[in-house]
Formats: structure tokens, C-alpha cells, sequence
């Protein structure tokens, strides 16, 4: 197993990163940063395979949304006021705002985009504004979180225990090795992968270690998620949760 200075040092920034800080301001404060998003329309497409409903993803140009403070909040206002406790709101990207409303339709998707323009008033009109479907529009869902995790991923060696959690059974604690980590998931070299949609605990037990001027820190990081695809030589796994602890 190899792990490098340098390979350390990326991993324990991207763990740090795991908690992306907000834009500034108390409306963006309002959504979910770009890397969090990313990861619930991980945890989305999850929990529709295994239930068989469908999602909607509505892509939403912020060139489009109020300039003003006020204006701000009052759309901010009107969406919570609609907003069923499955929905969530977030950053898809610098330039763009994604609303995921859970179990709805092309046609639910679009009477509710419908209704935000007209009613609210705070868009120009629901042109312009793209809706995705899943699983119909799977490979480009898909290919949306994968353009979002290319730059977050970095290849790295490190132990781990998994196992199934109790709710699909639970299962003897398996010890595989990572082969790449993001923070919306991991990929683990296994002979023996777990079926897909199965959900897992997972324990990292190689030590991360850094310092902070002459202090050395050490990171240990659990998790919590979904296979989301099993193959020969190891499975992917997307995280549902996880919980990262800092300690000297």
C-alpha cells in the first residue's frame, strides 16, 4: 500500500473541504453549496433506484433570479412557502441554481416552475430554465455529477472496514483498500464487492496525519452510504453521511 507525503497532504485538504464555506450573504447562505448538492443528487438518485420514483432536477440560470436585497428575500420567502420537507435547493454550478423536488413528474416539474414564475413574479418565465428527470434523463444526470467530481477526486491508497449496515442485514466486517476518495464518495478494491444499492458502513483506518505548525493533527473519517456500482476488481460507493473527527 502507498500512501505519500503529497497524497496526505491532498487528502487531509479535501477532508477539511468535506464542510465547503458558503458564498457570503444571507441568501446564498439559504442553499446548499455546489459540493453538498452534488452529493444529495448522489443520495437522490440512491434513494430512487432502490424505490423506483422518479426526481426532478430544475437547472435555474442566477441570471435570472432578483438583484435586489429585498426581491431576494422575498423569493427566498416564497420557496420555503412551497417547499415540501423532501425538496432541496442548492448550487449546481457558479452560474446556476438547482431545485430537486422528490417524487414529481416532467409535468409536476414543469406546473410547479410555472407557478414560480407566474405567481412569484421573480422570474422572467420558466424559458430558458431546464428540467430534468430521473431515470429518464440518467446519463445526463450522471454526466452532471461526474463533471462536478472530476476536479474533487484524487487517487490515494488507504484502509478501510466495511460492512452492510443493520437495516440491509448487517454482515462481517470486510478489510479493502481505496483505490480513489472525493467528498461525495469513494471507490474500494475488493474481490468480494457488495451488491449494488446496498447500503454500508464504512470505517477508514489508516491514520491521516498532519501538522499545523509544530502541532500534529490526526484525521479520522467514517462514513455512511450506497453501493452504487459493483464491478469485478471493486465497487463504488456513494456517501449518505459521514463523520469526520480532528483530533491532536
Amino acid at each position: 500500500m502507498h500512501t505519500d507525503s503529497t497524497g496526505i497532504d491532498n487528502i487531509v485538504k479535501l477532508l477539511i473541504n468535506l464542510f465547503p464555506k458558503p458564498k457570503q450573504g444571507i441568501f446564498f447562505n439559504a442553499f446548499l453549496a455546489q459540493e453538498e448538492f452534488t452529493r444529495l443528487l448522489e443520495v437522490e438518485r440512491s434513494r430512487s433506484d432502490r424505490a423506483g420514483v422518479p426526481f426532478a432536477l430544475l437547472k435555474i440560470p442566477l441570471s435570472y433570479l432578483p438583484k435586489n436585497a429585498t426581491d431576494k428575500n422575498n423569493f427566498l420567502f416564497f420557496l420555503k412557502k412551497r417547499f415540501r420537507i423532501t425538496d432541496s435547493i442548492g448550487m449546481i454550478d457558479r452560474n446556476h441554481l438547482g431545485i430537486v423536488l422528490f417524487a414529481t413528474d416532467y409535468q409536476g416539474a414543469l406546473n410547479y416552475l410555472q407557478r414560480l414564475a407566474q405567481e412569484g413574479k421573480f422570474l422572467p418565465s420558466a424559458k430558458g430554465i431546464e428540467i430534468y428527470i430521473y431515470p429518464e434523463a440518467q446519463k445526463t444526470l450522471n454526466n452532471l455529477m461526474v463533471n462536478q467530481r472530476k476536479n474533487e477526486r484524487i487517487s490515494i491508497e488507504l484502509q478501510a472496514d466495511i460492512a452492510l449496515s443493520e437495516q440491509d442485514g448487517a454482515s462481517p466486517v470486510q478489510r479493502v483498500i481505496t483505490k480513489d476518495i472525493s467528498n461525495t464518495g469513494v471507490y474500494l478494491k475488493t474481490q468480494n464487492p457488495i451488491a449494488e444499492q446496498k447500503m454500508v458502513e464504512i470505517k477508514f483506518i489508516t491514520p491521516l496525519e498532519y501538522f499545523e505548525g509544530d502541532k500534529k493533527k490526526v484525521i479520522q473519517l467514517m462514513a455512511k452510504g450506497t453501493v452504487t456500482r459493483k464491478e469485478n476488481e471493486g465497487m463504488a460507493i456513494s456517501f449518505d453521511q459521514y463523520d469526520i473527527v480532528f483530533s491532536e
